[in-house]
Formats: C-alpha cells, structure tokens, sequence
C-alpha cells in the first residue's frame, strides 16, 4: 500500500517540475513535496524581481513556440511573396542565360579543331610529295562539298578578324581623350 501511496506522489511531483525550454527553475524537493529552501519563505525584493523576470520570460517562450511551430503560415507568407514578384514577369517563353553563349563556344571550339586538322593534314600531304616525287605535280580533284565547307571556313575567318579589329578599336586600354 505504501508503493501506491509513494507513486501518486511521485507523480504529483513530476507534474510540478515540469521543463520547459531555456533556463529552468531548479528546486530540490522532498519526498512529501515540500521545497528543501528554508529561506524562500522570507520573501526579498529581489526575489520578487525575479519572479516578475521568470514570468515575463514564460510568457516570451510560450508566444515563440507559438510562432516556431506556425510553418504553414510562415511557407505561406513567403510563397505569397514570391507570386507577387512573378505576377510582375511576362510569362512568355523562358529562355536560358548561357545556353547560347555555350553552343557558340562550342561552335567555335570545333570550327578551330577543324582547322587545326585540315593544316595538319596539309602539312602531311607537303612531306608526303617531298619524299615521293611520283605525287609531284599531279592534278588535285576538290569535291563541291569541300569546296563549300573551305567558303564557309574562309568566311568564318574574315568574321573572326573583323570581331577582332572591333574589339581592338573599342578597347578600352588603348583609347585616348574619350573620358
């Protein structure tokens, strides 16, 4: 009977301790619930300060949970936020920043390897006369298709050029009196 009596009271004691978050009141209490302070019964201004502090600090964190635990209405907020920046957007197509800087790159890139190929094969074909005298002098046959592909390389170089030239005149660096 005294192991029921003693559970009923531990758990009236687990009910007055209760944590909560940030700093807690630590107080040792007894068997019979009673506080192990003898001196609290002599109430000081100071304690009462801290009482008013204690409960100013309890009702601070039960308004931060409340607000801690409010996601949806915080997921809300800044969605509703970000609809209003997009209502101002056309809704047009959208189209990628660098894509296109990156497939003319790439353009360029296998323009240039290309070149580079055709000079080394030329190269080639020069040592290959040199060293068989048989090859010397023949007739060369150019396809319509190579001959298509040598225009456009020949027009690709003179816009190369003429983008370098400009970029040359509007170089910053190199420009007098303008500012």
């Amino acid at each position: 009977m005294n192991i029921a009596l003693t559970s009923v009271k531990n758990k009236n004691i687990d009910k007055k301790r209760k944590l909560s978050y940030g700093l807690n009141n630590k107080t040792q209490t007894n068997v019979f619930g009673d506080t192990e302070d003898d001196e609290e019964e002599a109430e000081s201004s100071r304690d009462a300060v801290n009482r008013e502090l204690h409960r100013e600090q309890e009702l601070l964190r039960q308004r931060a949970s409340a607000v801690v635990y409010d996601f949806d209405g915080t997921y809300d907020e800044t969605k509703g936020i970000d609809q209003k920046k997009n209502a101002n957007k056309p809704k047009g197509k959208r189209e990628s920043r660098y894509m296109a800087d990156l497939l003319k790159n790439a353009k360029r890139r296998n323009h240039d390897r290309d070149m580079a190929y055709e000079r080394k094969m030329a190269r080639e074909q020069e040592l290959e006369e040199e060293e068989n005298p048989e090859f010397r002098g023949k007739e060369k046959f150019i396809t319509s298709a190579y001959k298509k592909k040598l225009e456009e390389r020949e027009l690709w170089t003179r816009q190369e050029e003429d983008q370098r030239k400009r970029d040359e005149e509007m170089d910053v660096t190199k420009r007098k009196g303008d500012g």
